[in-house]
């Protein structure tokens, strides 16, 4: 990824465009998402909760296995019904390039969807103001940032009262076969038990983080774990279609269960 700052010194000469597929989503296995999109979200994929360096995300699992979404098709088309407010932001991110205080908005130069003025939409007018295109992303980026902060929190509250178990994920064949594949990791999910034998405190703490809705909306995902099933398997159907020497093989291909807190393959 190659982010750069978006300023008119930077790109008052320049244009961009959106991507024409989504190919560029195409090794996502998980996507982070804020609150403000779970309901969504946790009706069409399967959330979890990812750790990382002492920070927790909420993401939508668009795949199993690291570099490998289940939600792209191979002629880059999406297969979900909701697309999460990150991917729609592509080529664009809030990231603090070196030397900058805090984030900021960039874009990502290494997409090839960059290039000179009047290959697509401008990034600023000729006073310099952002266009009515990158106003938009600038407060789609704005929301996700404000929500992203509460959802930080949420996280936190949820792992500090103990409802955080491990997600953990193995590949088998439907004859029952292990795969050995490399499977993603750091992942937890609510315990539901734990979350149904609160404290009236703790209960009422995680109510004024606005965690439990984000508890609910996790469990609740879980049922998305069959959708998810049936975008790779239609992944695999039009892989198999543009290779025909594929086709045999389509029918070993693993589908998807939840068992406790073990995301198998049968």
């Amino acid at each position: 990824m190659q982010a750069l700052a978006v300023t008119p010194g930077n790109h008052a000469n320049k244009s961009w465009r959106a991507a024409r597929t989504y190919e560029f989503a195409a090794v996502w296995a998980m996507q982070p998402v804020v609150q403000a999109e779970a309901e969504k979200v946790a009706a069409n994929f399967p959330m979890a909760f990812h750790q990382r360096d002492g920070t927790w995300d909420l993401v939508a699992l668009l795949g199993v296995q690291p570099g490998h979404s289940l939600v792209v098709s191979p002629q880059g088309q999406w297969l979900g019904r909701y697309i999460p407010a990150l991917v729609r932001a592509h080529p664009f991110t809030l990231a603090t390039p070196q030397g900058a205080a805090g984030p900021v908005l960039c874009v990502d130069e290494s997409t090839g969807l960059v290039g000179e003025a009047g290959d697509g939409k401008a990034f600023f007018d000729s006073s310099g103001k952002p266009t009515e295109a990158l106003a938009a992303i600038i407060e789609l980026l704005r929301r996700v940032a404000l929500s992203r902060a509460r959802t930080r929190l949420a996280c936190a509250a949820l792992a500090e009262a103990g409802l955080m178990s491990p997600l953990t994920i193995g590949l088998r064949m439907p004859d029952g076969k292990p795969v050995e594949a490399a499977t993603l990791d750091n992942l937890y999910l609510i315990d539901a038990e734990k979350l149904s034998h609160l404290s009236d405190e703790a209960f009422l703490a995680l109510r004024n983080h606005d965690a439990l809705a984000l508890a609910y909306a996790q469990r609740l995902s879980l049922q998305q774990f069959d959708a998810l099933d049936q975008m790779g398997r239609q992944r695999q159907t039009a892989t198999a279609s543009a290779a025909p020497s594929a086709q045999a093989s389509a029918a070993g291909v693993p589908g998807v269960t939840v068992q406790d807190t073990v995301l198998r393959f049968t």
